[in-house]
């Protein structure tokens, strides 16, 4: 108890250093800049660091477009047809994991044993750190969820999503269902309540 106690105490300075890493990197109000960003689906010299097991992946940019950093942390995928910079640089994004599990907004659900956090007011609204990450973004910007939220209808014609736009438990953010059902981007290692025994 007293170890993990010292760990989570030390996070704020944790947090501090890493941001100063890389001082010739641009302030993070540059990093979503017009072109930062090669306009293709995926490249070669993104490196994937981490993935949301439905096709969405956090990544170095190796190869940014004209107004991008080199190693500025991507957010690209199945789910994105606009790139997103989260950060000017690896240490920068682990500066922002550090100050999120500080925060004290974050949980373990105990039904499925996930590190979750409370971005939102709303208890029922819980998207997945990708998302926040997009939300945040889109907030940092002025970009309008409504337009992202008109943008990612489902591609499934005549499937009605549970979280229809104006239920309380809606998110512009949330990740499309498939047809019968099941949420995209879970993890294969889960095993729910209704799987064969």
């Amino acid at each position: 108890q007293q170890q993990q106690r010292s760990v989570f105490v030390q996070i704020p300075q944790l947090s501090q250093k890493l941001r100063l890493l890389a001082p010739g990197s641009p302030r993070p109000t540059d990093v979503d800049a017009p072109n930062s960003v090669q306009k293709v689906y995926a490249h070669p010299a993104w490196i994937p660091l981490v993935r949301d097991w439905g096709g969405n992946n956090l990544a170095v940019d190796l190869a940014p477009g004209p107004s991008g950093t080199w190693g500025q942390i991507i957010l690209f995928g199945r789910d994105y047809d606009c790139k997103y910079v989260v950060a000017r640089s690896w240490a920068a994004f682990l500066a922002v994991v550090a100050d999120d599990l500080n925060s004290g907004r974050w949980f373990v659900d105990e039904d499925s044993n996930e590190l979750k956090l409370r971005e939102f007011k709303q208890s029922r609204v819980e998207p997945s750190y990708f998302e926040i990450l997009r939300w945040r973004m889109d907030q940092k910007y002025g970009r309008r969820a409504a337009a992202v939220a008109a943008k990612r209808k489902s591609v499934i014609p005549g499937h009605a999503s549970p979280t229809a736009p104006g239920s309380p438990t809606a998110s512009p953010y949330a990740s499309p269902t498939d047809a019968n059902g099941s949420h995209r981007g879970r993890s294969m290692q889960r095993i729910g309540n209704h799987s064969p025994s």
